[in-house]
């Protein structure tokens, strides 16, 4: 699979740029890996007799790169693109930067494969103490900002830029 360093939410949204990319780069730019995303997860998946109880759970964390994959065709489908985003997971509690104040210490040694449509928007964060420090979480997008990624490369007068 290709290894991708930057992204370009669609319409207009974030540029966002993997952990290779930031550490690659001679250019002195802000760190834009530093992501939101949003998974379903079971609720319950610590019981296992228990009914699934499917909710939306907001995840923080470092987009290390993207993963771009295509499926060949066959004789039911056309050859399709799928685009992964590895992640390096923060330790927040589950907590929504949008709605409280939310810290994490260390990024976790945890990588997490996702859907890059399920990453909402770049976050900043901002180192809190000197002596035990923490991050804060500052996370702008709000509860109405959702993923749409397009492929604008597939228009004849698609400007180049570095979408992808």
């Amino acid at each position: 699979m290709e290894r991708w360093a930057k992204v370009r939410i669609g319409n207009g949204g974030d540029l966002i740029r993997g952990a290779i990319a930031q550490m690659s780069s001679r250019q002195s730019f802000r760190d834009a890996s530093f992501v939101r995303y949003e998974l379903i997860a079971d609720a319950n998946a610590h019981r296992p007799r228990a009914k699934e109880d499917f909710v939306r759970t907001v995840y923080y964390g470092r987009l290390e790169y993207i993963l771009h994959c295509t499926i060949p065709s066959n004789v039911i489908s056309e050859p399709e693109t799928i685009l992964f985003g590895v992640n390096t997971t923060c330790d927040t509690q589950g907590h929504d930067a949008t709605l409280e104040l939310t810290y994490f210490r260390s990024l976790t040694s945890y990588i997490e494969i996702v859907d890059l449509a399920a990453i909402c928007a770049v976050v900043g964060r901002i180192q809190i103490g000197t002596t035990n420090p923490q991050w804060a979480i500052v996370d702008r997008s709000g509860s109405w900002a959702r993923t749409a990624f397009t492929d604008d490369s597939l228009t004849v007068d698609a400007p180049q830029q570095d979408e992808l």
